[in-house]
């Protein structure tokens, strides 16, 4: 735990800190970019080298233009032939030629590019030079703290080129702000710099004078005002290029050439090439910065995506196991907001119980799963509740059908931890039983009465529609020699009249009279295949503790008991919540295992029909054997060669040199699922069993984590905002 509180820590650090500073470090980056340029138009090798100027003529001519001694600057052109001159006061500016002091036509005030651009490097042109020594501290520890936050993963995402230049450039983005400051400091590697004392002003003539006695001395390139009133000289001697400080009583000190770390800090050490790459180092910093803001802005934009009024004072979730209590949660806030009240409406997987102070009323439409429990997407937020104290009123629409044992005990048991927590029930729960849409308008209603509110006019979601199927084909799907896969069947309903639907779509079947309906996910489309439902059944069978084998009523008739050309009736739920975008350019990740992979046959089928330009549609599927039960295996082959499915990642768990999981497949590919998801609209559909969908929210937070360099905690509150944006949607199964 501590290591994660550190690493916490570290990363809230490196995030804040360069985001608070990032414009100033941008400064600093950029115009440390333009000096890298300095030592490119000044190399020998471009110039062709400094020309030997003689020192009598260059203070004779100094001596004539500027008696009064003002120059600060002098700078000599590589042929030697002109000077240019920065002077204070009312002194000569401009370009002068050296061997008669003439001014150059067409020059004037001469400014110094690189000494403007210096001093902003320095001091910010505002004396600021404390300000940038400490954000140089704080650039440097940025850089240090990056490769302790996340390992080196190419991906073609913000985040992933921000971290892999991060870590390939990590010495070169240590060389600059590391060198900086040592320069502050005056510490170098080389002979230590001794500055001047504070004394009499050294004169410019003078100072190139006594310089010029000096043994070796060739030729002055530049001079400039230093410290304490000396004057600093380039020059060239028999040795090569050579710094002298000529200071009080024209006391004179010689450098052979700059420190390691002004060298490298400057990027003087190679002429032209050491600018290039300083100035290349510059440019990847910046990037580097810009990178990270964008980074940080993405999620912040995300963490802010809310469906509803911004100033909601009521909020509608909704537990939906087969898109009903979605539908229904969808239409009452359409109600509230058609009425004029403030309302947003989100699945309660998305609802932090952090977040419930903001609203007024709490509006839950709960369906009930498998043996009495609340439908999966409300669980980790009944969980949550759990020791909390609440001050929320609310009211709840239990949906349930008296068929089954326990009527509505999941709402029924998300009721009571509510009022466990000290939330008050404004309104008693109503209990639907079946068909949900009397019960919804009663619920309605009683909520216009006891807020004194007006609900609007809005249809109720569709109600099931009845159809009768006549079962015309049936394909086993699994290999029947291996005798560990289950045994998996393409079950083909001929529809007696046509009747609308959609991939994600459910069909209800009774195995008899008086038996409650079981739910299969329709994987065809009516958009394409009108006159029949496609099903992927899985035959389910089990051994009771006296050893006898039972089968599912109804997986066993539709697999194995119930004959070619027998008609059932049933019905048509409607899924919305899963079924496919409207918009094929949208990228589709289907995420299955099993005959989870019932509805996405019917996705990539609607994607082969289209004559739209498509978006990605990924397929993520795991399985036990590649050789046993990878169902539709040919025909994703050919969908995949199409183009309707443009990836297929597949896992199989009891495979030799695989032994992988779907999810593991989800982790290694985390980074381009996260920017497909954020950064480009994407929706990730999962469908199989309850487990697979707690796997695929623990494989989405390790992606985070690792991609995001965020802590845990924030990745499993981003997973929650993802699901009440819709962005993950999920379809599962006990």
């Amino acid at each position: 735990m501590q290591k994660l509180s550190v690493k916490g820590m570290a990363l809230s650090l490196h995030r804040w800190v360069g985001l608070i500073l990032a414009p100033l470090f941008l400064l600093i980056i950029i115009s440390g970019g333009v000096l890298a340029f300095k030592p490119i138009v000044e190399d020998p090798m471009i110039t062709g080298g400094p020309a030997i100027v003689k020192s009598e003529v260059l203070q004779s001519t100094l001596a004539k233009i500027d008696p009064a001694d003002t120059i600060r600057q002098l700078n000599l052109s590589a042929d030697g032939q002109v000077m240019t001159v920065i002077s204070e006061a009312d002194g000569p500016n401009g370009s002068f030629a050296v061997a008669t002091g003439e001014r150059v036509p067409g020059t004037g005030t001469a400014i110094d590019i690189f000494g403007i651009v210096k001093s902003f490097h320095k001091n910010l042109l505002i004396g600021a030079g404390s300000i940038v020594l400490y954000a140089t501290f704080a650039m440097l520890a940025i850089v240090l703290i990056g490769p302790f936050l996340s390992w080196l993963r190419m991906s073609n995402t913000v985040l992933g080129w921000h971290i892999t230049a991060g870590w390939l450039a990590l010495p070169l983005f240590i060389m600059l702000p590391l060198t900086g400051i040592l320069m502050t400091y005056h510490i170098d590697i080389g002979k230590p710099l001794i500055l001047p004392q504070s004394g009499p002003r050294a004169a410019f003539v003078q100072s190139i004078d006594t310089v010029s006695q000096t043994e070796g001395f060739k030729s002055v390139i530049s001079a400039r005002r230093f410290k304490a009133g000396s004057v600093m000289l380039e020059t060239v001697t028999d040795k090569g290029q050579a710094t002298y400080i000529v200071g009080k009583g024209l006391a004179v000190q010689k450098f052979e050439g700059p420190g390691l770390f002004k060298s490298l800090h400057e990027g003087t050490w190679a002429g032209a090439w050491s600018g290039i790459l300083n100035f290349l180092i510059a440019v990847a910093m910046s990037l580097l910065t810009v990178t990270g803001f964008i980074s940080w802005f993405r999620r912040w934009r995300q963490s802010k995506r809310k469906v509803g009024s911004a100033d909601a004072d009521i909020l509608v979730a909704y537990a939906s196991q087969t898109g009903t209590a979605a539908q229904l949660a969808e239409a009452t806030y359409k109600a509230l907001e058609a009425g004029g009240a403030k309302a947003a409406c989100m699945a309660l997987s998305g609802v932090r119980i952090e977040h419930l102070g903001q609203y007024r009323h709490l509006l839950i439409i709960a369906s009930t799963t498998g043996e009495g429990d609340l439908a999966e997407p409300g669980r980790a937020f009944m969980a949550s509740l759990h020791g909390a104290e609440l001050n929320i009123s609310f009211s709840m629409l239990a949906l349930g059908d008296k068929r089954y044992q326990h009527f509505c005990a999941g709402g029924e048991k998300l009721r009571s931890v509510l009022l466990g927590t000290g939330a008050q029930e404004f309104m008693e729960i109503v209990r639907a039983d079946g068909a949900p849409q009397k019960a919804w308008h009663e619920w309605l209603d009683g909520i216009q009465k006891a807020l004194s509110i007006t609900v609007g006019e809005v249809e109720a979601p569709k109600a099931d529609a009845p159809v009768e199927v006549t079962l015309i084909e049936r394909n086993r799907l699994d290999n029947c020699e291996d005798h560990v896969t289950s045994e998996t069947w393409q079950i083909v309903f001929e529809l007696k009249s046509a009747v609308p639907f959609r991939p994600g779509d459910l069909l209800m079947l009774s195995p008899g009279k008086g038996e409650t309906e079981r739910c299969y996910s329709i994987g065809n489309s009516a958009h394409v295949t009108a006159d029949r439902i496609i099903l992927t059944v899985s035959r389910n069978v089990w051994t009771d503790e006296a050893g006898t084998k039972h089968f599912g009523k109804m997986s066993n008739l539709l697999c194995n008991a119930l004959p070619i050309g027998t008609t059932l009736s049933g019905a048509v739920r409607y899924h919305p919540a899963f079924n496919p975008p409207d918009d094929v350019t949208t990228p589709v990740i289907m995420v299955a295992t099993g005959c989870g992979i019932a509805p996405f046959t019917g996705f990539i089928e609607e994607r082969q029909h289209s004559n739209q330009e498509k978006g990605p549609a990924w397929l993520l599927f795991g399985n036990r054997h590649r050789e046993g039960d990878f169902f539709y295996r040919d025909t994703l082959a050919s969908w995949e060669k199409s183009g309707a499915l443009t990836r297929l990642s597949t896992a199989f768990s009891r495979d030799e040199g695989d032994g992988t999981y779907v999810t593991d497949r989800i982790v290694k590919n985390g980074a381009e699922i996260v920017d497909l998801i954020r950064n480009k609209g994407g929706i990730l559909y999962v469908c199989g069993k309850t487990r697979l969908g707690n796997g695929v929210d623990a494989a989405l937070v390790t992606a985070l984590v690792t991609n995001d360099n965020i802590p845990q905690a924030q990745a499993e509150q981003t997973i929650q905002q993802w699901k009440a944006a819709g962005s993950l949607r999920y379809d599962l199964f006990d």
